[in-house]
């Protein structure tokens, strides 16, 4: 992965392992992504940790228009933007941090290796996050 600013131990811990896989697929596929929260760091920690998670493919679309008919990242604050109005639409996956809710635009494929992929991911955090890699696992039911 390319150096960026956060950990993402944070964003598996937000988001948990499968959410996180899920939201990721949806990016692949290039989906109209929103994420809410009511906290700036959480939404800029998520928005990041995605598109680094894109590597070795950099994300070239925009990140900044709202009503652009092409496949986007946008974290939005909550008491700036009116969350029931976006989920309503259908189109757009939609992460809200706060409750952990996950809406996904459309039936998505299946992850090849669903189940391996989240268990070598565990591993990883259990071997590079220390105790907080395994608080993070027991924490998560994982």
């Amino acid at each position: 992965l390319p150096i960026f600013d956060y950990n993402l131990f944070d964003f598996f811990d937000i988001l948990g392992i499968a959410n996180a896989l899920k939201l990721w697929v949806c990016v692949l596929l290039e989906h109209q992504t929103l994420v809410f929260s009511s906290d700036f760091n959480k939404l800029m920690l998520v928005c990041e940790s995605m598109t680094a998670l894109c590597y070795p493919f950099k994300w070239p679309h925009v990140y900044n228009f709202l009503d652009a008919p092409v496949p986007y990242i946008m974290g939005l604050l909550r008491r700036t933007h009116d969350y029931e109005l976006y989920k309503r639409s259908g189109t757009v996956a939609i992460l809200d941090i706060d409750s952990g809710e996950l809406e996904l635009p459309e039936e998505l494929p299946k992850f090849p290796c669903e189940a391996e992929l989240i268990e070598e991911i565990k591993k990883i955090m259990v071997e590079y996050g220390g105790s907080e890699g395994i608080d993070l696992l027991k924490g998560k039911g994982l």
